[in-house]
């Protein structure tokens, strides 16, 4: 890139140097004629003068076509992250995607924004039905899932939650971290998080 920068910026003072020049000459041929004095330029000089400017010309355009060219698969090579809705104003289930991979935010057993009733086994049911429709709203599935993290208020939870998550999710089971934290948000037992391939993409 800082190649073409300098071909680029090499070519423009070119460019202004052969102006310059031609400038110099029209202003020595108009005082000339003032004085009433002939001036005569050289056809070879003249000839020189044009195939320069011409080289310079042609090498600017060879230079901004270098410039795009490099510029046009860099560009094509940036991300395109696509953000998807929440299902509440703070209590959010949503997600983003770039280059064929879903990313979840952490899904809590709300339904609307509001906690499920029930324990363990019925919030852990619900996180994962709600994992489920960001997954299709992206494209994709639990079969399609790489790796998910469990958040546990309580590790006494972990034998109920494991049932439920290993009976609702289909086989082979995705990569998995487990892990006790001090309080979830809004009173939660359980919060899930998930990274899932988009197929086909």
């Amino acid at each position: 890139m800082a190649d073409v920068s300098a071909l680029i910026v090499g070519q423009l003072l070119q460019l202004f140097l052969a102006i310059a020049y031609l400038a110099a000459i029209y202003k020595t041929v108009v005082i000339s004629q003032s004085k009433s004095t002939t001036t005569i330029i050289p056809v070879s000089a003249i000839l020189v003068i044009m195939v320069s400017f011409t080289a310079i010309f042609t090498g600017f355009l060879l230079a901004t076509g270098t410039a795009v060219a490099t510029l046009a698969p860099k560009l094509a090579e940036q991300p395109v992250v696509t953000y998807l809705g929440t299902q509440g104003p703070i209590l959010s289930s949503g997600a983003f995607t770039t280059k064929g991979i879903v990313y979840t935010s952490g899904t809590v057993p709300s339904v609307n924004g509001t906690i499920i009733e029930g324990g363990i086994a019925e919030q852990t049911a619900q996180v994962i039905k709600n994992i489920a429709a960001v997954l299709e709203e992206a494209g994709t599935s639990w079969d399609y899932v790489l790796k998910t993290t469990v958040f546990l208020a309580n590790m006494s939870d972990y034998t109920a939650m494991n049932e439920v998550y290993g009976a609702l999710l289909p086989t082979p089971k995705p990569a998995r971290t487990a892990v006790e934290v001090g309080k979830l948000p809004g009173d939660f037992l359980i919060e899930v998080e998930a990274i899932a391939a988009i197929p086909d993409s």
